[in-house]
């Protein structure tokens, strides 16, 4: 869909009977294909760094739509609901401390959306 206009990826789900998360463009991802992808790239980064990074500290950098499912993911592990709105702001940084307690991953919220570093 890149180089498409805004609001294409709507109008071929809605042509092909699907909901706009399930609709995957030829050659392309579905919202869930994104979802799932940073489903496994979280647990991947958490199984590795979790314990063996000495500071605890990883940055990931990323695109506003990868950002939306790596908070839906975060959210839906919470027991929380998605949400599908991205919100992401040009370069905004968002911070979660990580931590296993009794085997489950807990993630807290320290900064979301924060732009103050550009002013």
């Amino acid at each position: 869909m890149e180089g498409s206009p805004l609001g294409t990826a709507d109008k071929e789900a809605h042509k092909r009977g699907v909901g706009i998360r399930e609709y995957r463009p030829e050659g392309g991802e579905s919202w869930l294909d994104v979802t799932a992808r940073a489903r496994d790239f979280l647990m991947e980064v958490v199984s590795r760094h979790l314990t063996t990074t000495p500071t605890g500290k990883v940055l990931v950098v990323s695109h506003g739509g990868c950002i939306m499912e790596l908070n839906n993911v975060i959210r839906s592990l919470k027991h929380q609901p998605s949400i599908y709105a991205n919100i992401a702001k040009n370069t905004a940084v968002y911070v979660f401390r990580v931590s296993r307690k009794s085997g489950n991953l807990s993630f807290v919220e320290v900064l979301c959306n924060d732009t103050s570093h550009l002013s």
